[in-house]
């Protein structure tokens, strides 16, 4: 319920899936009204019905990616708009992406492929989070491939998910609120960590 939070303190209406009973019963604590405990396919929409969905770090857990997005083009009305962030670069794939349950990162243009390939048309794309991918590297990847990785435990895992305090939120404000800018004007950013993608239902 994070990211629908932030959506609502937004000003935007938001109807939240989740498949978790554990993150729908999070979400409701958040303060997110609208909660439903299902799968997209579950939940049983009419085709045609939705105007906008919002899947961010979804898209890398479901094996038949392209399926659930041609699943995504069928749900939403006639020019309705998909909003979707991924993880990016495959050569990043860590013990975290293992224990995420993640069967793939990404690439913008391969990306952009499958969503094109699975009905619609790009509005914007990009890169995000640029400071990620050495950090990834050095801190994630790198120990992963030479076998010097743990598995996660309930504490790392709440400290990889923490904000940093001091100068080092300061700092990532900085990156933060320059990829703002960039994304406002419809600019592209080069490299990141993540993927980002507005795209429109094809007619």
């Amino acid at each position: 319920g994070f990211v629908a939070k932030g959506l609502l303190d937004a000003g935007l209406e938001v109807v939240l899936v989740e498949p978790g009973p554990t993150g729908a019963i999070n979400a409701k604590k958040r303060g997110v009204p609208y909660v439903i405990c299902a799968t997209s396919h579950t939940a049983q929409f009419k085709p045609r019905f939705i105007p906008s969905i919002g899947v961010f770090d979804v898209v890398e857990h479901i094996e038949d990616d392209i399926g659930f997005l041609k699943h995504l083009w069928e749900l939403l009305v006639p020019g309705g708009m998909l909003y979707l962030t991924v993880p990016a670069y495959q050569f990043l794939w860590s013990q975290e992406d293992v224990e995420g349950g993640h069967f793939r990162r990404y690439t913008l243009s391969n990306l952009k492929k499958k969503m094109r390939h699975s009905g619609f048309d790009i509005s914007y794309s990009s890169y995000i989070f640029s400071y990620l991918p050495i950090l990834i590297f050095f801190l994630r990847t790198l120990p992963y491939k030479l076998k010097l990785t743990k598995s996660s435990t309930s504490d790392s895992i709440k400290q990889d998910h923490s904000s940093p305090k001091g100068i080092g939120s300061k700092i990532l404000n900085l990156f933060h609120n320059w990829e703002l800018k960039k994304i406002r004007a419809r600019k592209r950013i080069p490299l990141g960590g993540s993927c980002i993608i507005a795209a429109k239902k094809a007619d």
